[in-house]
C-alpha cells in the first residue's frame, strides 16, 4: 500500500479548531477526525479528497481565528491607538476631561489635528514616525500650554483627496466639519508631503473647524530630508490662525474682540535675582502680533440651535489699535459701513480669524456689473494704508489689461485699501490682504456714458484754450496794423478773425451732448455726474468767454477811415 495513502501524513495535520485567544488542537484532532471521517479504506482516492477538504476548512479557520484575535486585542487598547491609520480614525477625548465648551475662552487651549498626507513614495513614508514624534516635540517646545498638537496619518479617503492638491479644497469643508473623528478638535492642520526632484515638497494649510474655513496656503521645498519636521513645523506656526470673538461693534466701525487661550501662552523665566517668574509666550503662534489682521465671519442658527449660515464678511477685514491682554480695540475695514454693528442675538455668533498669509501677491480680477463674463480693460487702481492721511497721495499700482486683472504686491502693514477709478470717477473701494486669497473678484459699474462725457468735456475744453488763444493773437495783430495805418492787413486779419467758432454754436453743441449722454446713463449717480460736468463747462463758457470784438474792430476802423477822409479834404 502506498504510504501516502494508507494513513495520514504529515502534509495532511492541518490545525482542527482556532480559539479566539490562540489556543491551537494540533495533529491529534486532525488524525482522529479524518479516521472518524475517511476510515481505513482501501480507496485512496476518498481519504485524499477527504484530506484536501481538511486542509481548506484548516485554513479558513485559521484566518477566522486571527480576526477574533485581533478584534479582541483591539477591544483591550486605548481609543487612540484602537484603529490602524488607514482607517476612520474614533474621536479621542481631552486627557484632562475636560470638553472645550466647559472651558473659559481666554484660557481654553487649542486641539490641534495634525493630518500627514504622503504620495507613497518610500522616501517620504519611510519618514513619517520620525515627522510624528518631531512635530509634537517642537510644539511642546514652543508652547505647552495653548496648545496640544496630535498628529496622525491622514485616512485613505483623506489621504488621496490632499496629496493631489490643497488648492480646491473647500468643497469640503461640510464634511470635514462633520467628521465624528474631529468632534473634540478645534483646528485641523493638512500636511501634504511629496517627493520632488530636489528633494520633499513640503505644503500645509489650516482649516478651522468652527468657522469652518481654510487659511492660506504654505509651501516649502526642503532639500535636506533631516530637516523635513522642522520645515513641517514651521510651515504649521506660520498656517496657524488664532481666533476670537466680536464682542462689542459700532457704527462708527471701531470693535472688541476677545481672543481665545491668550492667557494660556505663557511661559516661564529666571529674573535678575535667580526667581522663577511667569510672562507673555511671545514667540508662540497663539499670541496676537500688532500687525496682525483679522476676518470677521457671521455664524447663524435657528431656533433649534441648527446652523443656517457661516460665511466670512465679503470685503471686510479688522486692524488692530490696542492690546490689553485678552482685550483688543480694532477698526473695521470695509466697503460698506458698520458691517458688524447688527444687534446681538443667540442666534449670531461673530468670530474673527487671524489672517496671516504668505509673502506673496493677489490677482484681482473686475468684471462689468450688468455682464459678469465681460472684463474691464483700464481701470486705474490706486492703493492706500488702512489709516493713511488724506493729504498723503495714493500709489498708483497700474490699470487692469485685458482681462480686467491686476496683480497687488505684498504691503509692509498687511492690508491694502484698493481704490478702483476710472477717469475722474472713483468707482469703488475695498480692502485685501495680498496673499490670503491668490485670485480676489470683483464688479463695477460700467459708465461708459460717463467716460464718453469726459471725452468731450475735454476735446472742448481744448477747443475753448485755442479759441481764446488765437482771439487774443488776432486782436494784437490788428491793433498792431491800425496804429501804423495798415487797413488792408486789417481787414485781412478780420477775415480770419471772424471764421473763428462763436460761443453760442459752442454752447449749442455742448447744450446737444449733453442731453444725448445723459439719456445713456445707467443709473441717477451717473446722470447727475454728466450733468454737472456739462454745467461747470457752461457756465465757464458763460464767463470767460463773450461775443468777438468784430463789431468793435469794425467801429474802429470806420473811424479812422472817416478821420483820414476828412484829413486829406482838409489838405486840399
Amino acid at each position: 500500500m502506498n504510504r501516502y495513502h494508507s494513513q495520514p501524513s504529515e502534509r495532511h495535520a492541518y490545525p482542527w479548531a482556532i480559539h479566539a485567544s490562540g489556543n491551537l488542537n494540533m495533529h491529534a484532532t486532525c488524525k482522529n477526525q479524518l479516521a472518524s471521517n475517511c476510515g481505513r479504506s482501501s480507496v485512496t482516492t476518498r481519504i485524499g479528497t477527504c484530506g484536501w477538504l481538511v486542509s481548506v476548512v484548516a485554513l479558513l479557520m485559521v484566518a477566522f481565528g486571527t480576526s477574533l484575535l485581533a478584534q479582541e486585542e483591539a477591544q483591550n487598547d486605548p481609543p487612540s491607538q484602537a484603529v490602524a491609520s488607514n482607517s476612520t480614525p474614533v474621536p479621542t477625548k481631552p486627557t484632562d476631561g475636560v470638553m472645550p465648551i466647559d472651558r473659559a475662552w481666554e484660557y481654553a487651549h487649542y486641539r490641534v489635528r495634525v493630518w500627514l498626507c504622503t504620495d507613497g513614495s518610500p522616501e517620504v513614508n519611510g519618514l513619517l514616525e520620525h515627522v510624528k514624534r518631531e512635530i509634537v516635540s517642537h510644539a511642546e517646545t514652543v508652547d505647552r500650554s495653548a496648545w496640544e498638537l496630535l498628529v496622525d496619518e491622514a485616512p485613505n479617503p483623506w489621504n488621496w483627496r490632499f496629496s493631489r492638491d490643497l488648492e480646491k479644497v473647500e468643497l469640503y469643508s461640510t464634511e470635514l466639519a462633520t467628521l465624528p473623528s474631529l468632534l473634540f478638535d478645534d483646528k485641523l492642520m493638512v500636511v501634504s508631503l511629496k517627493r520632488s526632484m530636489t528633494g520633499i515638497f513640503c505644503d500645509v494649510r489650516e482649516f478651522d473647524i468652527a468657522t469652518r474655513q481654510w487659511g492660506s496656503r504654505v509651501t516649502r521645498n526642503v532639500d535636506q530630508i533631516e530637516d523635513i519636521s522642522q520645515s513641517a513645523f514651521r510651515l504649521i506656526t506660520t498656517a496657524f490662525m488664532p481666533i476670537a470673538l466680536i464682542d462689542y461693534a459700532t457704527p462708527d466701525n471701531e470693535v472688541i474682540l476677545h481672543t481665545r487661550a491668550v492667557l494660556s501662552c505663557v511661559t516661564s523665566r529666571l529674573d535678575e535675582n535667580g526667581e522663577w517668574i511667569a510672562e507673555i509666550n511671545e514667540s508662540s503662534p497663539v499670541y496676537i502680533q500688532e500687525r496682525d489682521v483679522f476676518l470677521p465671519v457671521l455664524r447663524r442658527t435657528d431656533r433649534d440651535g441648527k446652523l443656517t449660515s457661516l460665511e466670512p464678511v465679503p470685503f471686510t477685514f479688522i486692524t488692530l489699535d490696542k492690546i490689553e491682554e485678552a482685550r483688543i480695540d480694532g477698526f473695521v475695514q470695509s466697503t460698506v459701513r458698520a458691517p458688524l454693528a447688527a444687534r446681538k442675538s443667540k442666534r449670531l455668533q461673530k468670530y474673527a480669524l487671524v489672517i496671516r498669509p504668505p509673502e506673496s501677491s493677489t490677482t484681482i480680477q473686475i468684471f462689468d456689473r450688468d455682464a459678469a463674463t465681460m472684463p474691464m480693460e483700464g481701470i486705474e487702481v490706486y492703493s492706500r494704508r488702512p489709516n493713511q492721511p488724506k493729504e498723503e497721495k495714493s500709489e498708483l499700482l497700474g490699470k487692469t489689461d485685458w482681462r480686467g486683472m491686476i496683480e497687488i504686491p505684498p504691503s509692509p502693514d498687511g492690508l491694502r485699501m484698493i481704490y478702483l477709478s476710472r477717469g475722474a470717477r472713483a468707482l469703488r473701494k475695498f480692502p485685501i490682504v495680498p496673499g490670503f486669497i491668490p485670485l480676489q473678484q470683483t464688479d463695477v459699474a460700467n459708465d461708459e456714458a460717463r467716460l464718453f462725457a469726459e471725452g468731450v468735456i475735454a476735446g472742448v475744453n481744448i477747443e475753448l484754450i485755442d479759441l481764446l488763444t488765437q482771439r487774443l493773437i488776432y486782436e494784437e495783430d490788428m491793433n498792431k496794423a491800425m496804429d501804423a495805418g495798415n487797413y488792408a492787413e486789417v481787414k485781412f486779419i478780420l477775415e480770419k478773425y471772424t471764421s473763428l467758432p462763436r460761443p453760442l454754436q459752442i454752447r449749442t453743441r455742448l447744450t446737444d451732448e449733453k442731453a444725448r449722454l445723459s439719456t445713456r446713463a445707467k443709473d441717477a449717480n451717473e446722470q447727475k455726474f454728466i450733468n454737472g460736468m456739462f454745467d461747470s463747462l457752461l457756465l465757464v463758457l458763460s464767463n470767460f468767454i463773450g461775443d468777438s470784438k468784430e463789431s468793435e474792430i469794425l467801429r474802429r476802423i470806420d473811424q479812422a477811415s472817416i478821420a483820414k477822409e476828412n484829413e486829406q479834404n482838409s489838405i486840399e
